[in-house]
């Protein structure tokens, strides 16, 4: 799991990301947008059941959709797929 220091670092990343980019990310606020994430704890099995993961207490996952929607909507990164979450 990431320390939470990087976890943090990444929201950062995506707070000044969405400042500039265009779409539904810039519709909304990042209040709005964090809301509309699907967080889950506890055991996650990924997709096409490749791995379970325990998350600890302190953290979250998003699934492959939510994941893609903050890679491409939130920091701008060209449309593509194949992401297991984050």
């Amino acid at each position: 799991m990431l320390p939470k220091s990087i976890l943090l670092g990444l929201l950062c990343a995506w707070c000044a990301a969405s400042v500039g980019a265009d779409g539904p990310a810039q519709r909304m606020s990042k209040e709005q947008f964090e809301a509309s994430l699907k967080y889950r704890r506890g055991e996650v099995q990924l997709p096409n059941k490749v791995a379970t993961l325990k998350i600890p207490d302190g953290f979250r996952y998003l699934g492959p959709e939510d994941a893609q929607r903050i890679l491409e909507q939130a920091w701008g990164n060209p449309e593509g797929g194949g992401t297991l979450g984050m």
